[in-house]
């Protein structure tokens, strides 16, 4: 299943994605951009919150970003 990279335009928005999680991980970064699975971005749109799309994450690149942050914690 795809991944995709989503960031907030407002951070009322971010609230949103409590919601999104019925629909599968979400992963929160430290730059407070989210990675989500592509039917949360459907979920998203129908919720009327406004995000960027920052594009697809491959799986790889999302492990990858969770090694950083847990070194670096």
């Amino acid at each position: 299943m795809k991944r995709f990279k989503i960031r907030f335009a407002d951070s009322s928005d971010r609230e949103v994605i409590l919601d999104v999680i019925k629909y599968g991980q979400v992963i929160c970064l430290r730059d407070n951009t989210f990675i989500v699975l592509e039917p949360a971005l459907n979920h998203l749109n129908e919720l009327g919150a406004k995000f960027v799309n920052l594009g697809e994450e491959s799986w790889d690149r999302v492990v990858r970003t969770l090694r950083r942050a847990m070194c670096s914690a």
